[in-house]
């Protein structure tokens, strides 16, 4: 009874009902071990509608549940639908947290990309000045290269002119030379035939005078 009392009062309106008739039958039934009466139902009879309303009241129960759980996923839906609204009037104020999450985020990523791109900026600022003093070097280095091409050419230039004067004055000095000897052997020439003449002329007087020695004698002897 205690039981179907409280099913009945958890369940509604018709739990209640029939929490009543079950008292109502159980009363009778009490009534009739006293007095008697022939209307009095059997106990049969009143555990029967206990057990008919007690799962009544089951029944009852499992559709007071259900329309709990309705009810709980209709306040549920009021209340986000009341927090949309709550955060719809904060939007509306300017400050709504999510808003504002969602906007000093952006914020930070505005921020971060424009650290990304002044990184990226001095990233290709960075290899601009490279490649500008890569050129330059190059451009040195070409440029030095060119003077020292001119140093050599020139170095190359002088040592021909050089060698050139050498050769000259190599070949002066053996037609100098050969100018020298020339003379010399004419001079040597010159000398042997003056003196194959003087020889040639003594030669001669002393055949003469043999000669004439051997006349004298010739003449001695007649």
């Amino acid at each position: 009874e205690e039981q179907d009392s409280a099913a009945g009062k958890s369940s509604g309106d018709g739990a209640a009902v029939a929490v009543q008739r079950a008292e109502r039958a159980i009363m009778l039934w009490r009534r009739s071990r006293t007095e008697h009466t022939e209307d009095v139902p059997t106990l049969e009879t009143v555990m029967a509608e206990a057990e008919l309303a007690r799962k009544r009241a089951d029944e009852l129960a499992a559709v007071a549940e259900t329309m709990a759980i309705k009810r709980l996923e209709q306040e549920m839906e009021a209340a986000e639908i009341a927090t949309a609204a709550l955060n719809g009037a904060l939007d509306d104020k300017g400050i709504k947290w999510t808003r504002e999450g969602r906007r000093r985020q952006m914020q930070a990523d505005v921020a971060r990309r424009a650290e990304e791109t002044a990184a990226a900026e001095k990233l290709v600022a960075e290899a601009k000045a490279l490649e500008d003093e890569t050129a330059a070097s190059a451009a040195a280095a070409a440029a030095e290269a060119e003077a020292l091409e001119e140093q050599r050419a020139t170095i190359l230039a002088g040592i021909r002119r050089d060698k050139e004067l050498a050769a000259a004055k190599e070949r002066a000095i053996w037609e100098k030379k050969a100018l020298a000897a020339e003379r010399a052997a004419e001079k040597a020439s010159e000398k042997a035939e003056t003196a194959a003449e003087k020889a040639a002329a003594v030669a001669e007087r002393d055949a003469a005078a043999q000669q004439r020695s051997e006349e004298k004698a010739q003449r001695a002897a007649e």
